[in-house]
């Protein structure tokens, strides 16, 4: 659906362009099968769940679509909700599998995500058309004076991230986990 919603500026791109649904190699209709197929395949996964797992699962759905449909073109919320989108799935993994995830993990995965996120806009920048349109071409609402920005946010993200591995690690309760 993401790629669907993306197909001009996908085919703009330079690496995107290479796609499936962007190069033509496949037809739109093909796509929308596919999502049929795998949207059946999640109910009957989900069905198989706990409710707490559905719901995080119901959470990730609405969320991607209304990140597909509207959030990835809102600067700085963009990289917030995609970093949300992939805690929820260790969140998910978490409950589906019945493992109790610590807040520790948790904290250290948002800010993970959210340099990579970071960086993920920042690359995107860097490769943006030499034809003025700039990110916007690519379907993100970036400009070049976002450059230090998002780099800003990606190596102190990461930074972060590394702390709070360090205190996690000096902790009383990570010495009795790990010996």
């Amino acid at each position: 659906l993401n790629d669907m919603a993306d197909l001009a500026a996908d085919r703009r791109h330079p690496t995107k362009s290479l796609r499936p649904l962007a190069s033509g190699r496949l037809h739109p209709l093909e796509a929308w099968f596919a999502v049929l197929v795998l949207l059946g395949a999640w109910l009957g996964f989900a069905a198989a769940l706990d409710a707490t797992s559905r719901i995080l699962l119901a959470a990730q759905l609405a969320t991607s679509l209304m990140y597909s449909g509207l959030l990835k073109r809102i600067p700085i919320l963009d990289v917030t909700v995609l970093a949300i989108l992939f805690c929820n799935r260790v969140l998910i993994g978490g409950t589906a599998s019945n493992i109790q995830l610590s807040s520790w993990l948790l904290a250290f995965s948002l800010f993970v995500f959210l340099s990579l996120a970071g960086m993920k806009r920042f690359c995107e920048l860097k490769i943006r058309p030499s034809n003025g349109e700039g990110a916007k071409a690519l379907g993100h609402s970036y400009n070049e004076g976002d450059g230090p920005f998002l780099v800003a946010l990606g190596v102190n993200s990461m930074l972060l991230s590394v702390l709070i591995l360090a205190l996690y690690l000096g902790d009383i309760r990570s010495e009795s986990l790990y010996s």
